[in-house]
């Protein structure tokens, strides 16, 4: 940035100095160019702070986006680990039911499964840096786990009545 003004300033002084030898009519004309190249070098250097601003606000947002991402990944696979121990708790469990159950329970459990499986390949294949996007993603997410957790949570509950 400073160096940006210092440019600025010596074609400034440049642009001075070489027009010293001309007459007196042409000062005038020599001061206006002067004034709209100070006048321009200011915007350019006005602008220049506006994209260095620009570029370490988007910095600091992507870190911030990259830091959430990490917390809310850590805290998915979490859940998706847990998800995986209720499955094989039911599926020891299961065991002691008729054969006609055992059945439906184990695909039912194939079912939890792939689900579990598909959560967990879309939080890792995930990676747009759009920051609506990724709001979006994990609204949609954190839907679709805490319905496989009531599944899970449901899995042996008879609804029949």
């Amino acid at each position: 940035m400073k160096i940006v003004k210092s440019l600025c300033y010596i074609s400034l002084l440049v642009l001075l100095t070489c027009g010293c030898g001309r007459t007196a009519s042409g000062v005038g004309e020599r001061d206006k160019t002067t004034n709209t190249t100070v006048i321009e070098a200011d915007k350019a250097s006005d602008h220049v702070n506006v994209n260095v601003n620009a570029d370490k606000n988007n910095l600091i947002n992507d870190a911030e986006l990259e830091q959430e991402r990490t917390k809310f990944k850590n805290n998915a696979e979490l859940r998706i680990e847990e998800n995986n121990k209720k499955i094989e708790q039911l599926n020891k469990k299961i065991e002691t039911s008729d054969e006609r159950m055992r059945r439906e329970y184990r695909q039912r459990i194939q079912d939890l499964r792939e689900r579990n499986a598909k959560a967990k390949d879309r939080l890792n294949n995930y990676n747009d840096n759009n920051k609506s996007k990724w709001e979006d993603f994990k609204k949609e997410f954190n839907h679709d786990m805490d319905e496989l957790g009531h599944a899970l949570q449901d899995f042996t509950v008879n609804n029949k009545k």
